[in-house]
């Protein structure tokens, strides 16, 4: 996997465009998040061998919002859902074994630049994944007017994807990307995650550039909001660290500082691995009217308080999503890794 590198190059021909996806690899399993321009998703896994006895949930905040059975992407074997959260686990089971979850992480995403008239956009992934197509097609052209070639280059999170011509309105722009994970039996998962998005018009100009000085304005630059939102999440982490999992347990829910860029809504999701399965701690959400301090209140479901109480020591996985209340402002969302420890007891 290439990570790590400052600079990453690809290229995507038409047949890629027009929405060809990739076979997995040969004797090895395979998992897809693939959301369309409208939201709804499609997910699955392809397991390798029999998959007769195996079986497929996709599991929000410790409920099973869908099942299903291993198939491609194209087979009827896929779950059909009306959206993808950041935190949903999809578990995959043989039989009663579960043979490992793998988490959505939200990601990746196009960006609203991907606008027409433009011959360029942003698209941002998943810090553990690299970009395997990005472009644009025509959704009723069935690949004739796709556009025959697209280049992305990215640093970090963030890519440019530069395509052949000027995208036009009603086109879907498109991402995917791939990424590794490995079974409780350390078998060797692919993960391909993709995402699609209508080519809207661009905004109008706001007026005349000064040619003495830039405009002033209050709205916070896009390009500004994954930062604050990774330091806000910073804060938060360091807050949820100072907590003891068996004082956790005890309680039905907790409430979290974050600190909103903008006005919006702030969306936090907890997550950790216990026995090689991915489990959905709990989540909550806020909404913010402007650049301010918000409570976020977590709910914990009653297993999961069970599993803090036994604990002496988690590794959580915090996820936090901020959308904008802003028009044509494409949500944010980080996560950073947090160890809670059960605190010693102080002596009489």
């Amino acid at each position: 996997m290439l990570r790590n590198t400052t600079k990453l190059v690809g290229v995507a021909l038409a047949t890629m465009a027009a929405g060809g996806a990739i076979a997995p690899a040969a004797n090895a399993d395979s998992v897809f998040f693939t959301v369309g321009v409208d939201g709804r998703a499609t997910v699955g896994a392809w397991v390798d061998g029999s998959s007769a006895d195996a079986r497929l949930e996709l599991v929000r905040g410790g409920t099973v919002i869908a099942k299903g059975t291993p198939a491609d992407e194209w087979s009827d074997g896929a779950m059909h859902v009306s959206n993808l959260v950041a935190g949903d686990v999809l578990n995959v089971y043989r039989g009663t074994a579960l043979l490992g979850g793998v988490s959505y992480a939200g990601r990746p995403m196009v960006r609203q630049d991907a606008c027409a008239g433009r011959t360029s956009f942003t698209v941002v992934r998943d810090e553990n994944a690299v970009i395997d197509g990005a472009g644009a097609f025509v959704p009723t052209g069935g690949g004739s007017g796709d556009h025959s070639r697209a280049i992305w280059t990215h640093t970090d999170a963030f890519a440019t994807v530069t395509v052949d011509r000027a995208l036009v309105l009603g086109e879907v722009a498109w991402v995917q990307t791939d990424a590794s994970v490995r079974w409780a039996d350390d078998t060797l998962v692919w993960v391909r995650s993709r995402r699609e998005m209508s080519v809207p018009a661009c905004p109008a100009p706001s007026g005349p550039a000064s040619p003495v000085a830039p405009v002033t304005t209050t709205t916070i630059p896009v390009d500004q909001t994954p930062a604050q939102i990774k330091a806000a999440l910073k804060t938060t982490g360091k807050q949820l660290g100072k907590l003891d999992p068996a004082k956790l347990g005890r309680k039905a829910s907790f409430a979290l500082n974050f600190a909103a860029p903008a006005a919006g809504t702030a969306r936090l999701h907890l997550t950790v691995k216990a026995n090689g399965k991915t489990i959905a701690l709990g989540e909550g959400s806020a909404k913010a009217t402007k650049a301010q301090p918000l409570k976020v209140t977590v709910k914990l479901p009653k297993a999961v308080r069970t599993l803090l109480k036994r604990s002496k020591r988690l590794s959580i996985t915090l996820v936090a999503t901020f959308d904008p209340a802003a028009s044509g402002v494409q949500p944010s969302q980080t996560a950073t890794t947090v160890t809670l420890k059960r605190r010693a007891k102080a002596k009489r």
